[in-house]
């Protein structure tokens, strides 16, 4: 998290607010809220750390303690390991050395988190892939094939003329891949300018769109391409090459 206004909590009753929530109810830095029956000042505003349902405050350990009413205690400890040392190597000695605790790298805490927080809609979220997926491969599916059947004198001229089933068929392929690429990258222009506009109308709500996400992205859209490329591919196959020399 980094400083947007103000500064880090210090001493007891101190408290960091996210900007996003602050803005929303009214705070800046200076002002007072309660907590669990406790005053708590805002000294400082943070960025980069909202949520739809998590938003993040911060306050000193002493501060925390108190409002959960537990004593010495915390959740967990961030340790920095020394140069040369490896973070996993270090998880592992700490892991050996204490029992009954669990240490993780930086990396395998981010992932355990996301996996809190998405678990809950996998379910929906891969419904609506799959419907996604599904639509997507008739769209690109009933597109080539209208294009093949408008050019169906071309290909039973070349049928005519030699030409075989499977350069046929990879020229269907090629078209079908064509437009899955062609509509991959508008799609990931129109996202980006989509993530801009939700993050400047609602703030709270954090959209990423990351390298592996269109990449991931891209090989969907060349699967379906090829999944769509059986409607023309069977079309083809069949195609009699005297509709060449007909009126």
């Amino acid at each position: 998290w980094s400083l947007a206004a103000g500064r880090a909590p210090r001493a007891r009753g101190e408290l960091v607010l996210d900007r996003v929530v602050a803005e929303e109810h009214g705070l800046e830095v200076g002002s007072t809220v309660s907590y669990r029956g406790t005053r708590l000042d805002v000294v400082g505003l943070s960025r980069g750390t909202t949520a739809w349902m998590t938003p993040l405050a911060f306050a000193t350990r002493a501060t925390l303690n108190s409002l959960n009413r537990q004593p010495r205690t915390a959740s967990f400890f961030l340790v920095r390991p020394r140069d040369g040392v490896a973070p996993a190597a270090l998880a592992a000695r700490i892991e050996r050395a204490v029992p009954g605790v669990s240490a993780l790298t930086r990396d395998e805490a981010a992932a355990n988190d996301r996996r809190l927080y998405t678990d809950a809609f996998k379910g929906p979220l891969l419904a609506m892939v799959a419907i996604a997926f599904a639509v997507a491969i008739l769209v690109i599916g009933l597109t080539v094939y209208g294009s093949t059947s408008e050019r169906s004198r071309e290909y039973a001229t070349l049928k005519a003329i030699g030409l075989r089933n499977g350069p046929l068929l990879r020229l269907a392929g090629g078209q079908a891949a064509a437009l899955a690429l062609t509509g991959t990258v508008a799609g990931t222009l129109l996202a980006f300018a989509a993530v801009r506009a939700a993050s400047a109308l609602a703030p709270k709500y954090l959209i990423a769109v990351t390298v592996e996400s269109v990449a991931l992205i891209a090989i969907a859209a060349l699967v379906m391409a090829l999944v769509a490329a059986f409607l023309p591919a069977r079309y083809l196959a069949r195609l009699d090459p005297a509709t060449a020399f007909r009126q």
